[in-house]
């Protein structure tokens, strides 16, 4: 079993270390926002193979950042 959780955790770690090194560490997931600032990003980059949720939320936060707005996040528990 310890194999396999290696196995994973070196896995995840060549896929998921390079997109922190890029986005830093934020939250990704659901997103609420206006739809005015959702077109202003133009939303979803569709062109990305992975990760566009990242990319969407490093750029939602950086447009919030230049408008005076910020961007939070709902703490389960």
């Amino acid at each position: 079993m310890l194999d396999n959780s290696l196995g994973i955790f070196v896995s995840t770690l060549f896929l998921i270390g390079p997109l922190l090194f890029k986005y830093g560490a934020i939250s990704v997931g659901i997103f609420w926002c206006y739809k005015k600032d959702y077109k202003s990003i133009k939303g979803f980059n569709e062109d990305m193979l992975m990760a566009e949720d990242a990319d969407f939320a490093k750029q939602l936060k950086e447009w919030g950042k230049n408008k005076g707005k910020n961007m939070g996040r709902f703490k389960m528990g």
